[in-house]
């Protein structure tokens, strides 16, 4: 069963009132009515979303699906759309939220004035704030995912962002999602800034004549921003950033930015894009820039000590690359620095020298921090020559291991116990074969790749003869790369060369 008729009752309780609302990755969604809410005058208006088979089939994916939802049923805010929970139907299920009559941003018509927009911009941050505050990301927010109702912006479709496959929406999508990334915060920060740039400029502020173009205006930031006021502008280019480290740190720094701008549009901002800094036993480095094969920014190594991340950084730096080591927690090295900074400034100046000096040389040490690192950048794999064979270092701590494993043998077996089962681990840990994220990443990139290539075919208008020519060509290089015939950068190579600035034209595979 594909669709819900009308008058369609699930579970006893809710009744379909009417035709399919929209359709989306993960389902159809259907208006409905609560009976039992009915009964009691309360909340009785209902969105049924009849989810996919491929959501309920994959036993992963739904348990994932159950998680996020559970979470996110902890976001009680007035512009989030309750979630109220899942429903079996007949082989089937339906995740049933609260109603909303009223149009998506992306469907306003005309251009809302600037206080509406600062006011669209309050809303959505306080619910943003509620769900970064209990550990929910969206992963999806974009002009179709706001609707606008009687009583102000309601965001929904918490939870589903894990669900299905990832769509790829030239101008919507953020760049290191598509690079890879995961969703994070600060990707939902790039989607509340389109949902304010669609309100205030009645269009999409990324423009272009094809999906290719309006992708390389993402990756460049270049937002058709110009006919707003300059502190709005300054905002919006500030959330639509390519790199998600240079956007604001969080919903609430947006919201501070916002409240100055709706006395003054046209002042300037200063937003920050520090977040609280991470804490471990020792100060770990990571070494992130922009991969030179698809120009999108990366991680190249996280968790190395400084030493290690200087190293890297030097070798890519002299490869052409472009790369930054920065530190990524504050360790106990650092906390023992400020300790001591403090107790000598409390000596040259009693109880006020310890606080100014311990805060002087603490803000100086989290100063460079960026914990977001590993979370919000996709990993990049990169050649480098070691200094010594991969793993070795674990090959001779467990050599030495086992020499004293021989010695204390001698003398008491019980004794040799810890030292044999150390060096044991460190030849496991080698001998396991590890997965490489980046990898991963580089692979979920091609993926999306492909997606935006055969929307980028359909939109052209070809002849049949053509099309199916074209489409050929794209599932012949597809196939190749998923059977492990063509290797991964000759098929980003590939794809890139597909765009319309190198010839609008689909080519054939290599080895054609």
């Amino acid at each position: 069963m594909d669709e819900l008729a009308l008058g369609t009752r699930i579970a006893d309780r809710y009744v379909v009132t009417g035709s399919p609302l929209g359709r989306g990755a993960t389902g159809v969604v259907y208006p409905g009515r609560d009976e039992e809410a009915k009964a009691r005058d309360v909340g009785a208006e209902v969105a049924l979303k009849l989810l996919h088979p491929t959501v309920i089939t994959d036993p992963q994916a739904y348990g994932r699906l159950q998680r996020e939802l559970s979470r996110a049923t902890r976001i009680h805010h007035p512009h989030v759309l309750g979630v109220r929970g899942l429903v079996p139907h007949e082989r089937r299920t339906v995740l049933v939220t609260e109603r909303v009559d009223g149009p998506s941003v992306a469907s306003l018509d005309g251009i809302l004035p600037t206080t509406a927009v600062v006011s669209l911009g309050l809303q959505l941050c306080g619910a943003l704030a509620r769900a970064h505050g209990v550990g929910v990301v969206h992963g999806d927010i974009r002009p179709g995912n706001v609707l606008v109702g009687p009583g102000g912006a309601r965001l929904f479709d918490f939870g589903l962002a894990d669900v299905a496959p990832m769509q790829v929406r030239p101008g919507e999508t953020p760049p290191e999602m598509l690079d890879g990334a995961p969703p994070s915060a600060r990707s939902d920060l790039y989607g509340l800034g389109l949902v304010l740039a669609r309100a205030a400029l009645g269009h999409d502020p990324f423009r272009g004549t094809s999906s290719w173009a309006r992708l390389g205006a993402q990756r460049s930031g270049e937002a058709c921003l110009t006919p707003l006021p300059l502190g709005l502008q300054a905002l919006l280019r500030a959330l639509l950033h390519p790199d998600p480290l240079q956007r604001p740190a969080s919903a609430l720094v947006v919201r501070r930015a916002l409240v100055r701008l709706r006395q003054a549009p046209e002042r300037s901002l200063v937003l920050s894009s520090r977040t609280r800094p991470a804490f471990g036993i020792r100060r770990t480095w990571a070494v992130h820039g922009i991969d030179p094969g698809t120009g999108g920014a990366c991680v190249f190594a996280t968790g190395v000590s400084r030493g290690e991340a200087r190293r890297l950084q030097r070798h890519l730096d002299g490869e052409g690359w472009t790369a930054r080591a920065e530190p990524v927690a504050f360790g106990l090295r650092d906390g023992a620095i400020v300790l001591a900074s403090a107790l000598v400034g409390g000596v040259l100046l009693p109880l006020i020298g310890a606080f100014f000096v311990g805060a002087l040389v603490g803000r100086w040490r989290l100063r460079r921090l960026r914990s977001e690192l590993p979370v919000v950048l996709p990993a990049c794999s990169v050649q480098l020559p070691a200094r010594r064979p991969r793993g070795s270092e674990d090959l001779v701590f467990a050599g030495i291991l086992l020499l004293l494993t021989a010695m204390v043998g001698v003398l008491s077996g019980w004794l040799a116990l810890a030292p044999g089962l150390a060096a044991a681990a460190l030849l496991f840990r080698h001998a396991r074969p590890s997965r490489d994220p980046a990898v991963d990443a580089r692979r979920a990139r091609i993926t999306l790749g492909f997606q935006a290539l055969r929307t980028e075919i359909e939109g052209r208008g070809l002849a049949l003869d053509r099309l199916l020519s074209t489409s050929g060509d794209l599932e012949a290089m597809e196939a190749a790369w998923r059977a492990g015939e063509a290797d991964d950068h000759v098929v980003i190579g590939w794809l890139e060369d597909q765009s319309p600035a190198a010839g609008g034209a689909v080519r054939e595979p290599p080895w054609s």
